[in-house]
């Protein structure tokens, strides 16, 4: 049965000063929030933002002004679906910049699930030009995919003002027992929350990328595994008898000219299942270093998520047997929890190819190669969280057939991990890890320098950013724990602090990086 929860009040929005009680919110650019979020970009003059929410200072330097960063949020950013979870997420900072701000005003909250809520605390640059505070937009039942609503923060002090902080609405994604067919299904990439339970299938052209921003939630199934000579969604068909698929580098080469087997699908682009006169190739396996599950349509992508097994042949003529379906691809991602229950699987494995029948191989043909496994990519900003006998799965297509023209395996395909969290979990093969800032980053800081924590694979290095334009801002070195820090400089305002394992050319990958923003508001000056 279907579970689903709902966040019905918003609990206090205390600040945190130093560091917050839980762990770090992520989002991709291109996924939660978009380019246009109006972090500072760390010059003296106005930011762009929404008109609303003052983006150019008031003529008169006596009078109070500010804006708001960011000018816009979306649903349950900040919050988790389930109201148990609330506490454990990473509060949003919202940045005021302006003119004749004090320490002694009075900033409340109304509109979008709040009611005048006074805000507990704020912090307050001496120079009155900076403020922060941290609040959790909750999940609004009736806000749906394409509304706004909006949050009006008034400020109380020697006068008054009023901007408006625009919440932009989300729908759910609940499914249970059902098929996805991505070729048809909207699937917006973005929702408040993600639940998915009992036995699901996803199919379609495009991958399955779900991304969440108050948690997501398996119970059941999670399959973009092929079938027959059918992917998973979003990867690659087998070939039909006597046929190399359409997979580019990853594709299982059909059969040789003498009743061969086909060759087994590859796990990503490189050398291809090689098939011989006989027996068919097995697909080689996903390079070691290759942690980055790189989604399609991202620039420089593998155009599919696993190479389809070759066709079986017989004496270069129609005879043989298809190769099996590619897994698929699969994202889920949330700046909240991610959690898998008590048996629950994500999967993205290739197909066997169809064996040789009673006929033989002399009479029928090769039997079709196995296609390889697909992409899975996890992120749990505040936590991954993995119950008993959970499994994540992206193995190949297993060679099929008698033994003198049987299809070859496929290749196992790839499975990268972000979490904050040790993750502990049952996979195949095994998941690479990827870098993600760890739970003590602060939410609203008064110091200019922070000790930033990261939690990725062991022994590695990792390249630190900071703001919308990725200005290197240095590097860091996880031990044989997989934890490591670094000084991270800030500057006044809001600050995009992002972490990734690969080179600036490839953060056009939505999946590339992890990032957080922590509001630094100055305490001298």
């Amino acid at each position: 049965m279907l579970q689903t929860w709902r966040v019905a009040t918003l609990v206090v929005m205390g600040l945190g000063l130093a560091s917050a009680p839980s762990c770090t919110w992520i989002y991709d650019t291109d996924e939660i929030g978009g380019d246009d979020r109006g972090a500072d970009d760390g010059d003296d003059g106005p930011d762009d933002g929404n008109p609303d929410s003052g983006s150019t200072p008031d003529a008169d330097p006596d009078a109070l002004d500010f804006q708001l960063i960011p000018a816009e949020l979306f649903e349950g950013e900040g919050s988790a679906f389930d109201p148990e979870d609330t506490e454990r997420v990473r509060r949003v900072p919202i940045v005021l910049r302006g003119q004749n701000l004090s320490d002694d005003m009075i900033v409340t909250l109304d509109g979008a699930g709040f009611q005048a809520v006074v805000v507990e605390e704020v912090a307050v640059s001496p120079d009155g030009r900076w403020a922060a505070f941290s609040l959790r937009v909750p999940v609004l039942p009736d806000l749906a995919q394409g509304m706004n609503d909006s949050i009006q923060v008034r400020v109380e002090s020697f006068e008054d003002l009023t901007r408006t902080l625009t919440v932009r609405g989300l729908d759910a994604f609940e499914r249970s027992g059902e098929m996805i067919d991505t070729s048809v299904t909207a699937i917006a990439a973005r929702y408040s929350h993600v639940v998915l339970d009992g036995d699901i299938v996803a199919r379609g052209a495009s991958p399955l990328r779900l991304v969440a921003t108050a948690g997501i939630a398996v119970g059941g199934t999670l399959r973009a595994d092929g079938a027959g000579r059918e992917p998973g969604a979003g990867g690659c068909a087998g070939g039909l008898k006597a046929q190399t698929p359409s997979c580019g580098q990853a594709a299982g080469q059909a059969g040789g000219t003498i009743s061969g087997g086909g060759g087994g699908g590859f796990g990503t682009a490189g050398a291809d299942g090689a098939p011989v006169n006989g027996a068919g190739g097995s697909g080689g396996v996903a390079a070691a270093n290759s942690t980055l599950v790189p989604l399609p349509p991202a620039s420089g992508s593998v155009s599919r998520g696993a190479g389809g097994g070759g066709g079986g042949t017989l004496l270069d003529l129609t005879g043989g047997f298809p190769g099996g379906g590619g897994g698929g691809v699969v994202e889920l991602t949330t700046p909240a929890i991610l959690r898998l229950g008590d048996g629950a699987l994500v999967s993205a494995s290739g197909a066997a190819g169809t064996p040789t029948g009673a006929l033989g191989c002399a009479l029928a043909g090769g039997s079709g190669g196995g296609g390889s496994g697909g992409a899975i990519l996890l992120r749990g900003g505040t936590s991954f969280e993995a119950g008993a006998g959970a499994q994540v799965s992206a193995a190949g297509g297993p060679q099929i057939g008698p033994a003198n023209c049987f299809g070859g395996a496929g290749g196992s395909g790839r499975i990268r991990i972000d979490s904050a969290d040790p993750v502990d979990i049952v996979d195949q093969p095994a998941a690479a890890l990827g870098p993600m800032i760890a739970g003590d980053a602060p939410v609203v800081t008064r110091s200019a320098t922070i000790a930033l924590s990261v939690r990725g694979a062991s022994g590695a290095t990792y390249e630190l950013y900071l703001g919308e334009a990725s200005r290197p801002a240095g590097s860091i070195a996880t031990g044989d724990d997989g934890l490591g820090s670094a000084d991270m400089n800030l500057e006044p305002g809001s600050n995009l602090i992002c972490v990734s394992e690969s080179s600036p050319a490839d953060l056009a990958h939505p999946e590339a990086r992890n990032c957080a923003l922590v509001a630094y508001v100055p305490s001298d000056g």
